[in-house]
């Protein structure tokens, strides 16, 4: 359906087009996650979407009242320069140990370069 010839996925994924095959048809029914995860990102898609499931989504955290101060200042300093924290990330944020308004920054700048938009 992606129109990748069983080599152009293998090389991609790093998976034998042997293995593959055997996927496929059956013969090797418990790949590790570790296999799918990149079957699935060769393909641009999940492993749920690669599995036929559906979609799990985290159950939804709430941003605590009382932030840790670190985080508080952080997101305080995004909102003055005009550029807020999505409420999503604020949560995932809010949820990690306390750690000073750089390291905030630091986990905050990883998690948006690695957020992967969902398209409506």
């Amino acid at each position: 359906m992606k129109g990748l010839s069983a080599s152009e996925l293998s090389e991609a994924a790093n998976v034998s087009k042997t293995y593959l095959w055997q996927l496929e048809t059956g013969e090797e029914p418990n790949p590790s996650l570790a296999v799918l995860l990149r079957i699935a990102t060769a393909l641009g898609t999940t492993i749920a979407e690669l599995l036929d499931q559906p979609r799990v989504r985290p159950r939804q955290a709430t941003i605590p009242e009382a932030l840790p101060r670190g985080l508080k200042e952080f997101l305080d300093e995004q909102k003055r320069k005009g550029e807020p924290v999505e409420e999503e990330i604020a949560r995932a944020l809010a949820q990690l140990q306390a750690r000073g308004a750089k390291d905030w920054e630091f986990i905050y700048e990883a998690i948006k370069r690695t957020q992967r938009r969902e398209k409506p």
